[in-house]
């Protein structure tokens, strides 16, 4: 029984081959589906965050949600993120980092955790979002070639 695949090279080179072929209406599609599961629970870990605030302001945390955005470039490429326009994004960038307090006589320095809302959907969602966009990708080329 051989211990590697014969054909290994061919089938690699035709993967790429149908990587290449993809147009950026494909790519974008591939793209947003994965983007709709990290958003989903992206926007479930800022209204229910395991460290730091849990007792804040929820109107504050839904109009930081209501502040996400999506924005689709040329390529096929999928981008989230807070918007310039809703002004929340550096409120964001400090609830998810962390920062240091300052008193108005430079006395001590008190850090407030972060809550890692980004990194932690990042880790949850890792193969999550591999398997949507993988059973999309298929989809789109079953779509291509005809099934």
């Amino acid at each position: 029984m051989a211990s590697g695949i014969e054909n290994e090279g061919s089938f690699d080179a035709f993967l790429e081959r149908m990587s290449q072929k993809v147009t950026p209406h494909e790519r974008s599609k591939i793209n947003h589906a994965g983007m709709r599961v990290f958003r989903k629970d992206l926007e479930d870990n800022i209204r229910n965050p395991d460290v730091g605030r849990k007792d804040s302001n929820i109107m504050r945390r839904e109009k930081m949600i209501d502040t996400l955005t999506t924005t689709t470039e040329g390529a096929g490429r999928v981008i989230i993120g807070f918007s310039k326009k809703g002004e929340k994004a550096y409120l964001a960038r400090f609830m998810n980092d962390g920062w240091d307090s300052k008193n108005q006589y430079g006395g001590p320095y008190r850090h407030n955790p972060g809550e890692h809302f980004w990194e932690k959907t990042e880790e949850q969602d890792k193969e999550k979002v591999s398997k949507i966009m993988a059973e999309r990708a298929k989809k789109v080329l079953d779509e291509r070639i005809g099934r």
